[in-house]
Order: structure tokens, then sequence, then C-alpha cells
């Protein structure tokens, strides 16, 4: 995979693999404990991770200025959690790098809507619903919440035609980018699926040495570009 940001992934993954022997939820769950965020599993919804880390491609095809002409556009994830009706789907992210935190990732979700929309200079404000404000407590508790549609050119894992992503930003903490995927039943439940996704994680007040540093970081202001 050559883009750029994936190029990074590549690169902070290398110590940060997941142990065989070990629960790939619970130990997914651990390790965002370590950066001060709290992952629940929501009721009527099982986790499992994916098999192998599953990317999911924004418009397979369309190119961005900061991508290599034979990358693509999207994320990698690792935990699914799937509702017991089989509606919808909630992708986790690869998040939480080791030593390095990547807490600003803004750049990559205007990218993702710009190959949604299939046009480099479509306006990134009329596909963004950015949350902020005094009292983000429905909104994970991040300084900034940002809800995105998305087009699938695929079903993903063959069933799922809906998109929505969600962005959680906080200061000094991982930055996430979480993707909602819905059938075509589940989609008249949205609201309620956005809803679910924000009570499950909570960011907490109490940021790593790693995330106060990174918010100096060239990769944090490189990501930061929305600003987001």
């Amino acid at each position: 995979m050559k883009h750029i940001i994936f190029a990074i992934i590549s690169i902070l993954l290398t110590g940060n693999v997941m142990a065989a022997d070990n629960d790939p939820v619970a130990e997914y769950i651990n390790d965002a404990a370590d950066y001060d965020i709290t992952i629940k599993i929501p009721d009527g919804f099982k986790a499992r991770k994916l098999d192998g880390d599953k990317e999911l491609v924004i418009n397979p095809g369309f190119h961005s200025r900061l991508q290599l002409p034979e990358g693509t556009i999207g994320w990698i994830y690792q935990i699914i959690l799937e509702s017991a009706d089989g509606n919808c789907a909630i992708l986790m992210p690869i998040a939480f790098f080791k030593p390095i935190t990547a807490t600003a990732l803004g750049s990559h979700v205007k990218t993702e809507i710009k190959a949604s929309q299939n046009d480099i200079h479509c306006d990134i404000k009329k596909h963004l619903n950015l949350i902020t404000g005094p009292d983000m407590s429905r909104y994970s508790m991040a300084d900034t919440a940002a809800v995105y549609p998305l087009n699938m050119s695929r079903p993903y894992l063959g069933k799922y035609n809906n998109c929505t992503g969600v962005y959680l930003r906080k200061f000094a903490h991982p930055a996430m980018i979480i993707k909602i995927l819905m059938t075509d039943e589940g989609l008249a439940h949205k609201e309620k699926y956005l809803k679910t996704l924000f009570d499950s994680i909570t960011y907490g007040n109490t940021p790593s040495e790693a995330g106060t540093l990174s918010e100096k970081d060239d990769i944090n202001r490189i990501g930061g570009l929305l600003p987001l």
C-alpha cells in the first residue's frame, strides 16, 4: 500500500503487533486505556478482530495530490463491532501506535471526502458535520467530532452498502477515524448507531507524555491541516 498515510502506519506498527495467544478485542481495549481512552462493547453488538488488518478503500482509482499514482485512499481497521441483526458494523481503526501518538488526522478525513465525491476540489464544508463546543459529553468527550457520509463503490464484506465516517480528536490523545457501515435497512437507524458509537468511546483528561509531545511533531502538524 503506497498511500503516504499507510506508509506512516507501516512504520509505526513495527512494535505494535498483537500476540497471537491473546484476545485481540481485550488487547485493543487495553491499548486504548493506556492512552486514556475507554472503549466498551455496546449492547447488541459483538466484537471480533478482522481477518487480517482490513482496509476500507474509498473510491478505488481516485488519486490525491499527496498520494503516489498506484496508491489507495482509506484506512486500516483492526476490530469490527457487528450488530445482532446484521444491519450495522462499526469499524474500529488501528490508532494506538507506540512510541508515536498520531493526535491529528484531519487531512486524511479531507482526502476521504474528496475521494468519496470523486472531486479533488470539492467544498469539504458541504459534506462535513463538524461538532465542537463546551459540552462534548454526547460525543465521546472529544474536543472535536466530525461526521461525514461516504459513497461506497462496492459493498464492504459483501453486504454493507452505506458508510458514515466519524473522526474523533482530543488534544494529546490518539485521533480515531471510525466507520459506521449499514445495510439499506440499517441506514434508517443511522442516528441510533451514531449515538451507540459515541456512547461506547470516552476520552479522558489525562494525556500521555507521548501524546503531548506529538502535538508538537511534524506528523501531527501534517495531520492537522483541516484543521481538526
